[in-house]
């Protein structure tokens, strides 16, 4: 029963970065129904890391053997973490919204970004504080859930100037690179972030606090560009 509790606690702020980042949409509203839709992805998506997870296992085990040391917490970090949750993202991602009709504004990346990305923590969350104690759901609230919203925001942010290059037949080149580079960037910061948390450093809670700073300080500054030029393009 705790656990379920703690888990129906973790959906406020879910609830509320959602909210936010669907007032921040200023130029035309999604429904419901479209926001319902790719959220379901985003809880999809989940199963989609546990598929890959059981590939990987069986096929390359020496990726999730955790030794303790530094080593084997980056590959942890960044290849059976980062990688496989990020991939599962994007690939979600591209199934649920690329042809989309709704799909009009640069925006709507992130949009869908953080829709596909929380649907994903939401039901990571389920699994996690089934057992857990008041401090992991503080966590889970505090970091996981944020972190898994900017990890959403920058691919988010890329994907959505992705299509609009493809849509206006611009450049090819910044077509791809947009197509591609939201992914790799937020498997980069997904895996540092992990890196951080799980390594025997010294001054890691430092070093984890200003990398939050960084991440923050360059989500604000992309956000604040797509709300100021609001660039749109009709969907193909």
């Amino acid at each position: 029963m705790q656990g379920i509790i703690f888990w129906l606690i973790s959906l406020i702020p879910v609830a509320l970065i959602v909210f936010v980042i669907y007032k921040l949409d200023l130029i035309e509203k999604e429904n419901s129904k479209t926001l319902a839709v790719i959220f379901t992805g985003g809880c999809i998506s989940y199963l989609v890391v546990k598929l890959m997870t059981m590939i990987l296992t069986k096929f390359l085990p020496f990726i999730l053997t955790y030794n303790y040391d530094e080593f084997s917490v980056m590959l942890i970090a960044f290849g059976a973490i980062a990688f496989i949750e990020e991939f599962s993202k994007y690939l979600v991602l591209n199934i649920f919204t690329w042809k989309n009709k709704k799909f009009n504004e640069v925006y709507d990346g992130v949009l869908f970004g953080v829709l596909i990305s929380l649907g994903f923590a939401v039901v990571e969350n389920r699994f996690y504080l089934l057992d857990a104690d008041l401090s992991l759901l503080i966590t889970r609230c505090i970091f996981s859930v944020p972190a898994h919203a900017c990890f959403g925001i920058i691919m988010g942010y890329y994907y959505g100037y992705a299509k609009y290059y493809k849509s206006i037949d611009f450049n090819t080149g910044r077509y791809l690179y947009n197509k591609y580079c939201g992914f790799f960037i937020a498997m980069v910061l997904h895996g540092i972030y992990d890196y951080i948390l799980s390594s025997t450093i010294e001054n890691n809670v430092i070093i984890f606090l200003g990398f939050i700073l960084f991440m923050l300080i360059f989500i604000i500054i992309k956000m604040w560009e797509l709300i100021k030029y609001k660039l749109t393009f009709s969907p193909k």
